[in-house]
């Protein structure tokens, strides 16, 4: 088939809209014909998804975490295919910046995201546990995060953390992950941090610092 525009230049009658409309459909729309086998989609199928927050991450929406142009490939598991974002590159990238509050020598230690002191970048601090520095036992932080966006699709996720700050305290501490799930409110991806200062001090953590956090996905 060729299309052809009925004026393909010039500005000349902008009121006539020359472009194909792909049909809109929001994610639970998407999943249920996806996911049906009778008959199955068709390998190909080009859709817009105008609302991803419906329906789940799961089966043939598994790829589906915000608006754009999906089509099904029916050579992708889970049976009978799976929605695939058109994009220029086969790898999912996120990144955001956090903030780590201060050891509890400065800030008290929280839970239930009783403190918003710290909430940034659309990621709430939901928790903080404090570790006094002793023999051999440096000073650490345990952080829970939960982002209030979309949630993100776990499933080979690579978190990548690094960590700065914009005092001129100095950077002596790391970050480690671990663990990242969609088990927190209303199933939000939740993010779970270990902050451990290397110099054994927490005098030096008084202020607020940031961690640089890179999700990466491979979509196939």
């Amino acid at each position: 088939m060729d299309i052809t525009a009925a004026r393909p230049t010039g500005t000349l009658n902008p009121e006539n809209k020359d472009g194909i409309i792909i049909p809109n459909l929001d994610r639970e729309r998407a999943q249920a014909i996806g996911n049906n086998t009778s008959p199955a989609t068709a390998l190909s199928t080009l859709i817009y998804i105008n609302d991803s927050t419906t329906g789940t991450a799961t089966g043939s929406a598994v790829n589906i975490g915000s608006p754009g142009f999906y089509y099904f490939d029916t050579t992708i598991l889970p049976a009978p295919g799976v929605w695939q974002p058109i994009r220029s590159t086969n790898v999912d990238i996120y990144g955001g910046q956090l903030k780590i509050p201060p050891h509890n020598s400065f800030t008290p230690d929280f839970s239930a995201h009783t403190n918003t002191t710290f909430d940034s970048d659309n990621w709430w601090v939901i928790s903080k546990t404090s570790t006094i520095p002793g023999t051999g036992t440096p000073a650490k932080m345990s952080i829970v995060y939960e982002f209030q966006g979309n949630q993100f699709n776990t499933t080979g996720l690579y978190p990548q953390l690094t960590v700065g700050n914009s005092s001129s305290l100095p950077d002596v501490y790391n970050a480690n992950m671990v663990s990242i799930n969609n088990n927190g409110t209303g199933g939000k991806t939740r993010l779970n941090v270990v902050v451990v200062r290397v110099d054994n001090f927490t005098n030096s953590w008084q202020g607020t610092f940031l961690l640089n956090v890179l999700l990466t996905r491979r979509l196939n």
